[in-house]
């Protein structure tokens, strides 16, 4: 599982260098329900936005956006696992 883990971080990194913005975000949403404490998703996403982010002018000039919609993300992944019952607790 450990492997497992390495090779997702390594997938997410290639993922945001090279490959389209839509393919980082699937591989994240997965990630965050896959992993527990996925925080290679935020890591990720700030990277993102350090890269590739503009400031846009509906969110008041703050250039972080896919890093802020990672954080809510992630507490509500987290919420949403501690809730399911099917959801492996480990």
């Amino acid at each position: 599982m450990k492997w497992f883990r390495i090779l997702a971080n390594i997938a997410l990194l290639v993922a945001v260098l090279w490959l389209p913005f839509w393919v980082t975000v699937l591989l994240v949403l997965v990630g965050l329900f896959y992993f527990r404490n996925y925080y290679e998703a935020l890591i990720a996403l700030l990277l993102i936005d350090l890269i590739y982010g503009v400031p846009l002018a509906r969110w008041g000039g703050w250039p972080l956006v896919s890093f802020s919609i990672g954080i809510v993300l992630f507490i509500g992944a987290e919420i949403l696992k501690r809730r399911l019952k099917f959801y492996e607790r480990s």
